[in-house]
């Protein structure tokens, strides 16, 4: 995937998430990851199996607890593997 197209990927889950919307999180986040994907973000939140458990082991528990949350990017990297 070109460079150009990781960026736009990004910033399309990155915009998702800027707004108290757990709808359009969620939904972002199946477009962004691919069905077999293994996030791993730092322990105890580790080995989450595709979107799903993007979603349902990280994020919803966070949503729940602080409502209204969203994410600030203050930081945006991007690369080639």
């Amino acid at each position: 995937m070109p460079l150009a197209s990781d960026n736009a990927a990004y910033q399309a889950i990155s915009e998702a998430f800027c707004h108290p919307d757990a709808g359009g999180q969620h939904a972002s986040a199946r477009r962004f990851f691919s069905g077999n994907v293994a996030v791993n973000i730092s322990p105890p939140i580790s080995d989450l199996a595709g979107a799903e458990g993007f979603i349902e082991e990280s994020f919803a528990p966070l949503l729940r607890a602080f409502e209204g949350l969203y994410v600030r990017p203050d930081t945006q990297l991007a690369g080639k593997q």
